[in-house]
């Protein structure tokens, strides 16, 4: 994959850049950002990572963290470039009312705007001429925002330090789910070889992402486990209240993978997961396997994603909220 001219020469020609990832940061929008500013600044110019939300626990491990920040200000934000990872639209960000010099946007997610009913894979979210964007190089196809960063700094000629190497590893990593999903590409295979080469231990980054679990998040595991139904045959519903995190003392970072293991059931096709962030607000995960495209489902509530991983926010009673989501399923199974 190649990044668009555009994009190369924005780049090229700014000095100084805020990286931002999307709210609640996951593992591929941490690592790209933070392999992205690495490289930038390695290049001679300024660049700073800078999030609505702090790092979530289970990252702080990474090489570079320290330079993760949510201190969400933007003090020289009209002499700067924005780069927003692992997201296409500015609401996914949190940002309001910044002005900056440009905006480019390096992401894998089918776009905000696409009619989610009618949206295939045949249908890259690259293809849209009208983004936002000063310049953007959005690929549907992609299984990580990490892979676009790999190879928009081999264009820039960046030469790749270890830490930039396990950085974007990790995001690879994180969104293959260690390269168990159906999005595993062999160029994702072909990259992340490439970075072990460099010094990237594959063993301890699997190990730091799945095997690092606090007592407090095993405990509201137990409760999610407890709540699981069994919903027109082959759909999994799981919840997680707000009281559950405050019996527990998780936070809701700690539920970031629980949306996946109700899929190791072989009866279970779609795997749908409540997450209670505020009083009667909700964050809704969606997983499936096969054909079962659940971001068309996700985007009848705004929401959006993968074919085979989407989510959406929205707010009301779980019953409200649960039995209109069974009510699109149904007709998408």
């Amino acid at each position: 994959m190649n990044p668009p001219e555009n994009l190369i020469k924005e780049i090229q020609a700014a000095q100084r850049f805020y990286i931002v990832p999307h709210v609640f940061p996951d593992g591929d929008a941490v690592g790209s950002a933070l392999a992205l500013a690495e490289a930038l600044e390695s290049l001679g110019k300024e660049a700073s990572v800078k999030s609505r939300d702090p790092l979530p626990v289970q990252y702080r491990f990474m090489q570079k963290a320290e330079r993760f920040s949510n201190d969400f200000n933007f003090p020289e934000a009209q002499s700067s470039v924005l780069i927003i990872v692992d997201c296409n639209t500015i609401e996914r960000t949190g940002l309001k009312d910044v002005k900056f010099k440009k905006t480019l946007v390096i992401d894998h997610h089918l776009m905000g705007d696409l009619d989610y009913e009618t949206v295939t894979e045949a249908t890259p979210a690259d293809a849209d001429t009208n983004h936002f964007s000063d310049a953007h190089w959005i690929v549907s196809k992609s299984p990580a925002t990490g892979l676009l960063i790999y190879y928009l700094l081999d264009a820039l000629s960046v030469k790749i330090t270890e830490s930039m190497a396990e950085n974007m590893y990790l995001a690879i990593s994180f969104d293959t789910g260690t390269f168990r999903y159906s999005n595993t590409s062999a160029d994702s295979l072909v990259v992340s070889a490439k970075l072990i080469g460099l010094g990237v231990s594959a063993s301890y980054i699997a190990d730091k992402l799945y095997n690092n679990w606090s007592e407090a998040k095993f405990l509201l595991f137990k409760q999610m486990m407890s709540t699981i139904e069994v919903h027109l045959a082959s759909v999994s519903v799981a919840v997680v209240t707000d009281s559950m995190f405050k019996e527990t003392g998780a936070l809701g970072e700690d539920t970031e993978n629980f949306v996946n293991f109700p899929l190791m059931v072989d009866s279970v096709k779609v795997s749908v997961f409540f997450r209670e962030y505020s009083p009667q607000k909700w964050k809704v995960s969606l997983r499936s396997q096969g054909g079962i495209n659940v971001a068309a489902v996700a985007g009848n509530f705004g929401g959006g994603g993968h074919k085979n991983a989407a989510g959406y926010r929205i707010s009301g009673t779980l019953d409200e909220i649960k039995g209109m989501l069974l009510e699109k399923l149904k007709k998408a199974l």
